[in-house]
């Protein structure tokens, strides 16, 4: 623990915590959690989890929590209710607002604002400098689509196609974009075939 650190009422820090000069944290924090994951859960990483580390001058605010795992900035604002999860970083200067939900493994540049009721799925990456407005919701996944397409019928499957074109049209706008990441090798990695027809076929077949 830094020199200078300020702490609110009934705080937790689990073991390991870092904190560093000029830190706030207010009351009801919990710092340094340690995940509690399903069995079933991707999650986990696959390796036990670094210290949390709050670099000098950071704010956690009221009733906020941030895992173990993730790395605070210089300057950095975690606001009321925040939930930051494991292996998060959050750069220099950046707010994340009111009751923000910052997922595992989620890369937050530095002087970034994240408004109130942001969730930023796993994975996620905001530049520098961005603003991210309240209310955001941002997905990682294309569970959905594969799992409207597992029931017997075809029509199901169409569903799953439908939803595949239209984040594909949406993909096609993201990848254009000045500085957008190359997508190749996470768009290899996708299941082969993503909606599979023979489940629908056969299901429609018995129902003949």
């Amino acid at each position: 623990m830094g020199d200078g650190v300020r702490f609110g009422s009934f705080v937790v820090v689990h073991p390991g915590t870092v904190i560093g000069d000029g830190c706030e944290v207010q009351d009801h924090v919990v710092l340094g959690k340690p995940p509690r994951l399903a069995p079933h859960s991707s999650a986990a990483g696959g390796a036990d989890l670094d210290p949390l580390v709050l670099e000098p001058g950071v704010s956690v605010c009221a009733g906020a929590i941030v895992f173990a795992g993730t790395r605070v900035g210089p300057g950095a604002i975690v606001g009321d209710q925040a939930y930051v999860r494991e292996r998060a970083t959050i750069g220099a200067g950046t707010v994340v607002g009111r009751a923000g939900a910052v997922d595992n493994d989620v890369a937050i540049g530095a002087r970034v604002r994240v408004q109130t009721n942001v969730y930023l799925a796993a994975g996620s990456v905001v530049e520098d400098d961005a603003f991210v407005g309240p209310g955001v919701v941002t997905t990682n996944s294309d569970t959905m689509a594969r799992h409207a397409g597992e029931a017997p019928t075809l029509i199901n499957a169409l569903v799953g196609m439908a939803i595949c074109g239209i984040m594909n049209y949406e993909l096609m706008q993201f990848i254009q974009q000045p500085g957008a990441p190359n997508m190749y090798w996470p768009l290899t990695d996708l299941p082969q075939p993503l909606i599979d027809l023979r489940k629908g076929y056969n299901g429609e077949r018995l129902s003949v």
